[in-house]
């Protein structure tokens, strides 16, 4: 009976310190079928639920030179071998005391970014108000204004004007003659204001 031979590929491994373990270097013949996570759990055993597993392969032996490529766990040996030249595989485990810095970093980052935005409403408002404009001419009158339209405008200029009282543009454009009414009750004279 014969064998069955593997095939398999000879690779640099380092796994950096973390909480679990001290720093494992070692050159390793590994099959070709097997995946990045499995030799990684011969080395350090099982990733801890809080913590959180990089790896880097490198088609150098000197991590300084050649090229650096981030993998997933899952990919296989031999894939990485054939296809890349990898020569190297470096593991790194992070805890969640490490990543909860992140998170942190995150969160200043939302409350900063909330505490700059503008409120809705303001947006929609911005530019949408305007001052009553004076009349200029009145119905019936071929010079100048009727008596109504006078008073109308001292009630525009004293009353809304200077206390800075604007209407919705809209409803400014549309409405603004008719929401100042002059009436007469008797001898007193009455000014109604409607909106």
């Amino acid at each position: 009976m014969a064998a069955t031979v593997a095939a398999t590929s000879l690779l640099a491994i380092r796994v950096k310190k973390c909480k679990h373990i001290s720093e494992k270097n070692a050159i390793l013949c590994l099959e070709n079928r097997r995946t990045l996570l499995d030799i990684f759990i011969d080395l350090h055993g099982d990733l801890p639920k809080d913590s959180r597993l990089s790896i880097v392969c490198n088609n150098s032996t000197d991590p300084s030179k050649g090229t650096s490529f981030d993998v997933y766990p899952n990919m296989l040996v031999g894939d990485l071998v054939g296809t890349f030249a990898i020569k190297r595989i470096e593991y790194s485990c992070s805890t969640e005391e490490q990543t909860v810095a992140l998170g942190e970093i995150i969160n200043n980052a939302a409350e900063a970014a909330t505490s700059k935005t503008v409120d809705a409403f303001q947006v929609l408002m911005a530019g949408g108000r305007k001052n009553v404009s004076l009349k200029t001419s009145s119905c019936g009158v071929k010079d100048g204004i009727s008596r109504k339209d006078e008073i109308y405008n001292k009630l525009v200029e004293n009353f809304f004007n200077s206390r800075n009282l604007d209407f919705p543009r809209a409803s400014c454009e549309q409405d603004g003659s008719y929401f100042v009414q002059s009436r007469k009750k008797g001898s007193l004279q009455c000014i109604v204001v409607r909106h």
